[in-house]
């Protein structure tokens, strides 16, 4: 091969590497995160892509997969192409006293919690209990007021299981 064409080659590799450095900031992988409850049995893993999706495992055995999770306020879906600003991490254990006693005069509190900061001022911040799990989405949107026009939550379950409810209708008032 001549010294000029192996110039030209060696070129045209530098020019593609140099285009692939330069536009690989618009391809991105879902970025994914996780929590446990604090006994360890109950897995959160929450992915922000395209779409806001999690997944719940329990004791190892997948019990939801690819759920979504959206919000639309004035027509934008909060959810959709979401960017990470944040990520927070914290782990509760405290003794609340309720105003109203049902069972207990104090109740213990217990989990770990995951605080997602997103772009277009919005959090979504998930706990893990012992005893299951918990989302919540959280706008600090600069108006006064906003008209929520639809929340997705999509509980996809990993198989088909079993449901059991009671015969009869509860009886809530005396």
């Amino acid at each position: 091969m001549k010294p000029s064409n192996l110039r030209n080659l060696w070129m045209l590799f530098l020019l593609v590497l140099l285009h692939c450095l330069a536009f690989s900031n618009h391809v991105s992988a879902a970025a994914s995160y996780r929590l446990h409850s604090p006994d360890n049995r109950i897995q959160v893993t929450v992915r922000v892509d395209e779409r806001i999706t999690y997944d719940v495992t329990v004791n190892g055995k997948l019990l939801l997969q690819n759920s979504t999770i959206s919000l639309n306020v004035d027509h934008h879906t909060l959810g959709e192409n979401a960017k990470v600003n944040a990520v927070k991490t914290e782990a509760i254990d405290r003794t609340i006293e309720p105003v109203v006693k049902q069972k207990f005069a104090k109740i213990r509190e217990r989990y770990n919690e995951l605080r997602l900061s997103l772009a277009g001022n919005f959090a979504l911040t998930f706990r893990a209990y012992n005893e299951g799990v918990a989302y919540r989405l959280e706008t600090s949107l600069a108006q006064t007021e906003i008209k929520v026009y639809a929340e997705e939550a999509t509980f996809n379950f990993a198989a088909d299981y079993n449901v059991y409810y009671p015969l009869r209708p509860l009886r809530l008032c005396g």
